[in-house]
């Protein structure tokens, strides 16, 4: 028979007489060395107690010092953001002003108009509430715009009377 069947020597068969031996060498031993009283326990159990409350005041010293790295990043973080948002700012502006005169020469140069006039178109460009109000005037409906119920026009609207004023002369 081979190994595993019924009489066999092997990892499924019965143990040798040197693994009974050794087991009973163990219970032994275990029995010979007494248990250890329940004072013994308790000094144990509050040495592990302290050791643990020690290990976690030092996972708190950890994570307080690992809090207040990254407060100081994201402080230095939001420093760098607010001097790219500035930065960003001036560029628009910037370009803004060399689109409204690069406007100002073209219908200067391309259409003859007076500086006064070119002007006032580049300034009327700039504003949102100049095409909203005229759409608003002419019958237009904007996209989630109401018309003014006050009986002064708005500033948009004295722009494009102004505007149609210099144009037409």
């Amino acid at each position: 028979m081979g190994a595993g069947g019924a009489g066999g020597a092997g990892p499924t068969g019965p143990a040798s007489a040197s693994d009974a031996s050794a087991q009973a060498g163990a219970s032994a031993a275990a029995a010979s060395t007494p248990a250890p009283d329940l004072a013994e326990s308790l000094r144990q159990v509050g040495a592990a107690g302290k050791s643990s409350f020690e290990a976690a005041g030092d996972a708190a010293k950890a994570f307080r010092s690992l809090f207040f790295a990254d407060v100081s990043l994201a402080r230095s973080a939001l420093g760098r953001t607010i001097a790219f948002a500035g930065l960003a700012i001036a560029c628009g502006a910037s370009a803004w002003l060399l689109l409204m005169a690069t406007l100002i020469a073209f219908l200067r140069g391309a259409f003859g108009w007076a500086w006064t006039t070119s002007m006032l178109a580049g300034a009327a460009s700039r504003s949102r509430r100049f095409s909203v109000a005229s759409r608003a005037d002419c019958g237009e409906s904007g996209v989630g715009v109401r018309s003014a119920s006050s009986p002064m026009p708005s500033r948009a609207s004295w722009r494009r009377v102004a505007l149609r004023r210099v144009c037409s002369k």
